[in-house]
C-alpha cells in the first residue's frame, strides 16, 4: 500500500514550503500510535485504514484542496 507515501508526496508537491512539516505535526499522535516514524514512510509502508483516513483529511486541510489519494 503506497497511500501514505502518495499523500505525503502530494502534500509536498501541492502545498506551501512548510506543508509537509505541518502534516507531520498534525498526524504525529496517529503515526506514533502505529509505531511509524514520519521520515521512514516509504512506498512499501503499511498502515491502518484509520491512519490513511486521518492523513488524507489533514493533508487536504494543510494544502487547502481535496487530496486525491
Amino acid at each position: 500500500m503506497t497511500a501514505l507515501y502518495d499523500i505525503i508526496t502530494w502534500t509536498r508537491e501541492n502545498g506551501e514550503v512548510m506543508a509537509e512539516s505541518r502534516l507531520r505535526m498534525r498526524t504525529l499522535p496517529f503515526t506514533a500510535r502505529e509505531g511509524l516514524a514520519f521520515a521512514s514512510i516509504g512506498p512499501s509502508t503499511h498502515a491502518s485504514e484509520e491512519l490513511v483516513v486521518v492523513m488524507r483529511k489533514e493533508a487536504s486541510a494543510v494544502v487547502g484542496m481535496p487530496c486525491p489519494y
